[in-house]
């Protein structure tokens, strides 16, 4: 059995990949709208694995991560979903819709 490597020339974008597009993104979160505050650094996650929920995350200054939003909450609202924010913190206290 040979393995030479395939040299066919096909079109960009139109060669075999063992990967989906859907392998290659599932389960890795998609970060967004990031704030800081008082020293702590908050981000808007939004995770595949949990239908897409949208979670804020704040990160210390030990370099721990923690979620902000209880289980079942989603920082997310399509009324902001062009230009304005569906969360955002102030003084510690954060806001989400």
């Amino acid at each position: 059995m040979s393995t030479a490597p395939d040299t066919r020339t096909l079109p960009f974008g139109a060669w075999p990949s063992p990967l989906s597009a859907q392998q290659l993104v599932a389960g890795r979160p998609r970060l967004s709208e990031v704030w800081v505050d008082g020293g702590f650094t908050y981000w808007a996650e939004e995770r595949p694995e949990e239908g897409g929920r949208v979670q804020i995350v704040r990160g210390d200054r030990d370099g721990s991560f923690h979620d902000v939003l209880p289980a079942g909450f989603w920082a997310r609202t399509a009324v902001h979903e062009y230009g304005g924010a569906a969360w955002w913190v102030q003084q510690g206290v954060v806001f989400f819709a």
